[in-house]
This record gives structure tokens, sequence and C-alpha cells, in this order.
């Protein structure tokens, strides 16, 4: 891919030196195509529209800003040079009037077109610096990644020796307008040519309100993660949202404040009398493994399954997550999420990737001395 930049770029300056030559010896005086036209404003047009597809290319390919400032640089010593070129042409009486102002509106028109273009493309392509909760970093790209993919765009991780440096793909006014939801993230800026801009900064404080804990017999998620799980999941507005473990229904709560149709599924008849008062989300007594949920149907999945130790689940741990794994791929749409959290003495990865559904990321979160949480992310191709 790089070979075909610096082939651009050489066959460029080729252009630049040849045209530049041949006006002072011979510019319009030879070779005319249509009325003042000739092969040299044709090859003027051409060398602009090469470095206008250059600069294009460069930076789909390196995809860093400071090749913003690079090509406008070389596109205005180009530029400088043709308009030198026919203005020396012009006093040694080489090129006309008429042909001299064809040529600079021809010159002016693609330096234009070209920086336009490079302008549209600063504001899609771009290095930005997040600051994220470190005891939770990995997992704070993950999400990222996510509200990365509901805006449209995509990214690559640079550095995260301290914040998360990364590169992104996209719309940055859609990113910053998803990325309000986040439950990791807490600043982001936008670097350009060294110099970092303020995107936005979020208020976390909610999130300091609900911890783990028990309420009654229900076990109670930290309302930061729950919103972790939702994001991970990629729930987005009017979409179908399903916790097949609803429970306290923490986790559905989180995903009806993004806009999310809500199904919330529990075996338990106490947890579903508690939800249906709300009348936003549908609740189902069933078990959550042999649920009335048609194929395919659902968009995310976001969920904390039971695990004895801090549930009231009596449920062999081994069949519940293998059954999850396979209703999870059963009722998921093609490019639908799954996300869940459980303790590290749960085995259920190979469960997941038994059925088909692909590993996005995976992420630890330490609770407390005698319990770490893994949590995964699946997504059914």
């Amino acid at each position: 891919m790089y070979e075909a930049t610096f082939f651009i770029s050489a066959l460029s300056i080729f252009f630049v030196i040849i045209y530049s030559l041949s006006t002072y010896y011979m510019l319009h005086q030879t070779i005319p195509l249509w009325g003042p036209l000739n092969v040299f404003d044709l090859m003027g047009l051409v060398i602009g529209a090469i470095f206008t597809v250059n600069a294009i290319e460069v930076y789909i390919k390196f995809r860093v800003r400071p090749f913003g400032r690079i090509a406008a640089d070389v596109l205005l010593t180009i530029f400088l040079l043709l308009v030198a070129s026919d203005l020396a042409g012009y006093m040694l009486g080489k090129v006309g009037t008429y042909a001299l102002l064809t040529d600079l509106a021809i010159y002016t028109v693609v330096g234009l077109i070209t920086l336009i273009t490079l302008g549209i493309l600063r504001n899609k392509y771009g290095k930005a610096k997040v600051e994220a909760s470190q005891d939770l970093k990995a997992l704070a790209y993950g999400e990222l990644e996510a509200l990365s993919d509901l805006s449209g765009g995509s990214l690559d991780l640079i550095d995260d020796t301290k914040d998360l440096v990364i590169e992104y793909r996209g719309d940055l006014n859609s990113l910053s307008s998803v990325i309000c939801r986040a439950s990791l993230i807490k600043r982001i800026w936008i670097i350009n040519d060294a110099v970092e801009k303020p995107l936005v900064k979020l208020d976390r404080s909610r999130y300091r309100v609900l911890r783990r804990g028990r309420r009654g017999d229900a076990v109670i998620i930290d309302l930061r993660i729950a919103r972790l799980l939702v994001n991970l999941a990629r729930t987005n507005e009017n979409k179908i949202f399903l916790d097949p473990f609803v429970g306290s229904g923490v986790i559905a709560q989180e995903a009806l404040m993004i806009g999310a149709h809500v199904i919330g599924i529990d075996i338990d008849l106490r947890y579903v009398k508690s939800l249906v008062g709300n009348a936003y989300v549908d609740t189902v007594n069933s078990d959550s493994l042999l649920s009335p949920i048609k194929d395919e149907s659902i968009h995310a999945i976001a969920t904390d399954p039971p695990y004895n130790k801090l549930s009231i689940s009596e449920v062999d741990l081994d069949s519940l997550y293998r059954k999850f794994a396979e209703e999870a791929f059963r009722i998921l749409r093609s490019g639908g999420y799954v996300a869940f959290s459980h303790p590290t003495y749960v085995d259920s990865l190979d469960w997941f990737l038994s059925t088909g559904l692909e590993l996005v990321i995976n992420g630890l979160q330490y609770v407390h001395g005698g319990l770490t949480r893994l949590i995964y992310v699946f997504r059914k191709p």
C-alpha cells in the first residue's frame, strides 16, 4: 500500500519538473487541444488532480493529522511554482494573457478542491487521547470501541501507557454525541499537530451512588458495570435488548435509559413482580434457558448470570453457562452482541466459542479480596 503512495508522489514531482521546464522554452507555443487550452494546461490540471488523490491516499493509509498540514504546504509550493512558470512565460512573450488567466483559474480551482478535501478528511480522521478508569483500562478501550461502532466509526489503539491514545476514523461529532453514555470514559482530547483540544468531559458521579451488594435476596450489580455491559453489547436506541437473568433490573434500567426496547426474563416470580410496575420493560416469568424468545430476534444481550456464591441459584454452573451460550446464539441476530460477567472461578469461554460466537474482548474487574470478575463480550457472525 505504501509503495503506491510513494509512486504517486514521485510521479507528481516528475510531472511538475517537466511542466516547469517546458514553460520556459515552449509553453503555449505548440500542441493546441481546444481554443486557448493546450496540452500543458491539461497537464497542469492532471498534476493538481494527482496531488488531490495523493493527499486523500496519504490520509487513508496513514490516518494521522500531521499529513494534512504537510500536504497543504506541498500543494501551496507546487501552486506557487506553477504560477511562477506561467508568469515567466508571460513576461518572455511565450504565454498570452487569456492563457495565463486560464491557467491561474485551473490551478486555483484544483487547489481549493484539494484544501476542501483535506478539511473534510481532518474531521473524518484524527488522533485522540482518552482519560478512562485506570482499574478497568482494558475494558474502557472495549467500551470506547463499542461506542465508536455505534457512531459509525472505527479506531486503533496507539498507546495505553497512561491514558488511551487512539487513531479514530469517523465523524467526530457523531462520536461526541454517543460518548456521553460511557461509564468508564472521563475525558477525550483531540490531538491536532501536537495540540490537544478537549472534545468532551463527562460527569461520572452517578456511578458512585450504587455499588455491588444485596437488596433483600437480590444481588445488586455495580451500576458502573451495568452500564458498561449495556455499552459493550452495542445496545442502541429503538433496538431490542434482553437481560435473560434480569433479577433486580439494574442492567435493564440502564438499557432503558439509552432508549432500547427492553425485555427482562427471570425464573423467580418475585423479581418479575418488582418490575411489573415499569411500563417500559417487558417482563417474562420463565426459565431463561428455555425462553419463549423467537430465533434471531434480539439485537443485544447484557446480563449478570447467577453463579451460586453470591446468588440464590442452585443450578449446576456448567449446565447453566452451556445452555446460556446455546440460547444466546439462537436468539441473537447476525451481528448482535452478548456481554456478561461472572467470577473467575467460572469457566464459560469454551461453551460460547463452541456455538460459533466470536470473542470480541474480555477483561478483569477486581471487586474485593475474595472476588475478581471476568467480563466477556461475544459477537454472532
